[in-house]
């Protein structure tokens, strides 16, 4: 079955100048060696699936046993075991290392002494996407292992993340299970990582240079740098925000005769994260255009790279609805708004608001929420409703019995005192959508109660933490 992939990718594909068949044949397969599949099984999460999903990674560095694959493969907030099983078969426990908190893409590291002998690291290629350039990617396309695809590199100006980031655009039809497939040029070297697509005609590709600024800190063994101002920027038509945001015709012209190959797309600020230091600073709309003196350009990872690396403060130059305006704002440090601590407490699972979270709801920081309750447990009772057609919630604690909840410690120190079954009163704002009479769809997010019948039999108190030097989720 094997052999029968590589001559369908052989006929697809042509070979490099000077490189036979045989030489094509040999690449794939010691290509094929380093690309492995992800078996993740979540145990206990603040707002994923318990259960078990499976994805694609390739190995980047076989001295220390670092595995590249996205993030939405590992599950960040979940108390996670994973398994790594290479193209002979073998399994491997892995463990993450670190999983980017607003891109997508992660590192597992597995022992050296697990890793196959003829399992080779995948070379990367952080250099600018080239449009049209003959690839192929390797996975767990359609939960088939080891499956091979080709196409070409179309548009490199996308942003299709869940935040937005500088993606390319590739001619394949992937399906379920090739996230974190490796995407190679003719040369073997890995150019991206798949993090999406639409199934039928495209796949979207996280270029090379994300990975490589947070491999290097990873390898010295140092948390990466992730600064950012909470102002999200996504591309947008040039023609339109012309047309409809006032940019200036001589400003248009300037920018399409200095970035002829941006396809008259524009950096634009989508949205701004509630409680960021860019809140109230800029706004949805602002053309992008400087960011300390430095042209932003159509290139969006390197508008992200210049605000993780600059020095506080910025200095944006925008056009706000045809007019120039220079604003000032700080950063702050995204590392600091994953999940890494999960409270279970009567079969709910507490925790504080991540940045997701914060773009799904408009929550402020530090907000805690509940998501996933335990089917049996005291809050599994309460009238605290779920989104419907779901056995989730997206509800945000503010206060129990006369306790406010400000943070996890709060709910910590307030379960620790309870010792005995008690009738608490939950006060709780909404953030998923409900029903109410005739069936109508309510968006109210204003404080609400819940009673609730606690009994620590029900669900004892639980705290799991993320141990940055253990790499795994500690029991307390």
């Amino acid at each position: 079955m094997k052999k029968y992939l590589f001559a369908v990718l052989i006929l697809c594909l042509s070979t490099p100048f000077g490189m036979g068949k045989k030489d094509m044949v040999a690449m794939l397969n010691t290509l094929n060696q380093g690309v492995v599949n992800i078996e993740t099984t979540i145990v206990h999460s603040a707002y994923k699936n318990v259960g078990i999903t499976g994805g694609t990674g390739f190995l980047i560095n076989k001295e220390k046993g670092v595995f590249l694959t996205n993030s939405h493969v590992v599950s960040p907030g979940s108390v996670c075991r994973y398994t790594i099983r290479f193209a002979d078969g073998k399994e491997a426990k892995a463990k993450l290392i670190y999983y980017d908190p607003w891109q997508d893409f992660a590192f597992l590291e597995v022992s050296p002494k697990d890793i196959p002998e003829q399992t080779e690291a995948l070379q990367l290629r952080p250099h600018a996407v080239v449009e049209n350039e003959e690839v192929f990617i390797i996975g767990n396309n359609g939960g088939k292992e080891y499956s091979f695809l080709s196409g070409r590199t179309a548009n490199r100006f996308e942003s299709m993340g869940y935040f937005p980031n500088q993606s390319f655009r590739i001619t394949v039809n992937n399906a379920p299970g090739s996230s974190g497939s490796p995407v190679l040029n003719m040369n073997g070297e890995v150019i991206g990582i798949i993090h999406s697509g639409n199934d039928a005609s495209s796949a979207f590709a996280l270029p090379m240079e994300y990975i490589g600024d947070s491999l290097k800190e990873i390898l010295a063994q140092k948390t990466p740098s992730r600064q950012h101002t909470g102002a999200l920027v996504e591309y947008a038509s040039l023609d339109k925000t012309e047309k409809f945001l006032k940019l200036p015709p001589e400003v248009s012209a300037d920018y399409i005769k200095k970035y002829p190959d941006a396809k008259r797309r524009v950096l634009r600020v989508w949205t701004v994260l509630k409680g960021s230091p860019a809140d109230g600073v800029l706004f949805p709309g602002d053309v992008v255009m400087s960011v300390n003196g430095r042209s932003a350009g159509p290139n969006l990872y390197e508008l992200d790279k210049q605000i993780n690396d600059s020095k506080e403060p910025l200095t944006f130059e925008i056009y706000r609805y045809g007019e120039k305006v220079s604003v000032t704002t700080k950063t702050y440090d995204l590392q600091r708004h994953k999940i890494n601590c999960i409270v279970v407490a009567g079969g709910a699972m507490f925790y504080s608001v991540d940045d997701p979270l914060r773009l799904q709801t408009g929550a402020a920081p530090e907000s805690v929420f509940v998501t996933n309750v335990q089917k049996g447990g005291s809050f599994y009772y309460a009238p605290i409703p779920a989104i419907p057609e779901t056995d989730k919630a997206l509800i945000s604690i503010s206060k129990i019995n006369q306790t406010n909840i400000k943070n996890l410690n709060d709910v910590i120190g307030f379960f620790t005192a309870i010792q005995d079954e008690s009738d608490l009163v939950i006060q709780y704002s909404n953030f998923g959508y409900y029903y109410t009479y005739a069936r109508t769809f309510m968006f109210n997010q204003s404080a609400q109660i819940a009673e609730v019948s606690y009994n620590p039999k029900d669900g004892p108190l639980m705290v799991f933490e993320f141990s940055d030097t253990e790499k795994d989720w500690i029991k307390k």
